[in-house]
């Protein structure tokens, strides 16, 4: 991906692509931004804040810092003496990027487990996710256990300096010199020693665990739906009924962990990549990687506020689409003027060529 720095400096073509990040993560935090504003209003209208909608607040909290800080700021906070696009900051501008960096990706992890959990306790056990029932104690445990493990393991590599340049566009667990602790190069490791062992423990094993906590919480949800069904279906003179309760009850959740699989999976496929001393990472996976890492903030605003904008397709359909999203993201009337005007000039322009 460039020269021994990693990305080299003066490539056009990496340059074009760093400014393209930079316009994804920029989109990722303003879906993030969304969904901290429609729970704010919430909260601002004396509305209990939910179970999931809590859950959802860290997460939405880690994915627009994590974006920010290492997807929008990326080399702005890289060593200035490494010659890649744009880099202009210090050793420790690069250990803050890599030290928000892991505590805000990690948080976000953490925080969509924690979300599958509440999801699969609401259908299971019959928890409530919203009004008084919602009990704070529930909601401080699913909020606060993933801050706790994130901060926790963020500062694990702080004790032997592993934040620092990862050879693409931002810092992150590693050893320095880069590729000191490869058969790349024969230079002495003079900060983050054993980073790669860190690496692989606070980069694949943390990660995966949240991954299986997803994966099992989402499949006991899904069984459990089913079998619930089942059962009100033997009451049923209709056996061939609608599973609509599965449906709503299982898809908003497996839309989250299908969110979380694009963006994580191909870090994980890096991630082992660079624990192999011996395997170049092929460039086309470091893009992929690259692109679907801003887009969970993105991603995940969609699921958010899919429910609300389906049910206000469905209250008025006669309504444009750009006036519906703007009711749904609670978007001042300039903009839904805006939408009616552009309506009223296409009728305007279809009935004067009608005449």
């Amino acid at each position: 991906a460039g020269n021994e720095y990693g990305v080299a400096e003066g490539q056009s073509d990496w340059i074009a692509f760093l400014i393209f990040l930079k316009v994804l993560a920029a989109l990722s935090m303003a879906a993030s931004v969304f969904i901290l504003r429609d729970i704010y209003i919430k909260r601002r209208h004396k509305q209990k804040i939910s179970l999931t909608s809590t859950c959802v607040l860290t997460l939405s909290v880690g994915d627009f810092f994590s974006t920010f800080f290492v997807q929008f700021m990326s080399t702005w906070m890289v060593p200035a003496s490494y010659p890649v696009p744009f880099s202009s900051g210090t050793d420790a501008s690069c250990t803050v990027q890599g030290f928000m960096g892991y505590l805000f990706y990690a948080m976000s992890a953490f925080s969509n487990a924690s979300l599958a959990v509440a999801y699969c306790l609401i259908v299971r056990r019959g928890w409530k996710d919203g009004g008084r029932d919602t009990r704070l104690w529930r909601r401080t445990i699913f909020a606060g256990t993933p801050v706790g493990l994130a901060l926790a393991f963020a500062l694990i590599p702080l004790f032997n300096q592993a934040y620092n340049y990862n050879g693409l566009f931002y810092c992150d667990i590693q050893s320095a010199p880069l590729y000191c602790e490869t058969d790349i190069s024969d230079a002495q490791c003079t900060r983050g020693t054993h980073a790669r062992i860190l690496h692989v423990i606070l980069g694949v094993v943390m990660f995966m665990i949240a991954f299986v906590i997803i994966g099992v919480s989402m499949a006991l949800l899904v069984r459990s739906v089913f079998d619930r069904e089942a059962r009100m279906d033997r009451y049923q003179v209709d056996r061939a009924s609608n599973r609509t309760m599965t449906k709503q009850a299982a898809m908003q959740g497996v839309w989250y962990i299908g969110v979380y699989a694009v963006v994580w999976i191909p870090t994980y496929v890096i991630i082992f990549y660079e624990v192999s001393t011996t395997v170049q990472t092929p460039i086309p996976l470091i893009v992929v990687h690259l692109v679907t890492m801003p887009l969970q903030g993105f991603g995940n605003a969609l699921v958010y506020f899919r429910p609300k904008y389906v049910a206000a397709r469905e209250g008025d359909s006669s309504s444009s689409r750009l006036i519906t999203v703007a009711r749904v993201l609670n978007v001042d009337v300039p903009l839904m003027n805006l939408s009616t005007w552009i309506r009223s000039s296409e009728n305007v322009k279809t009935s004067k060529t009608t005449s």
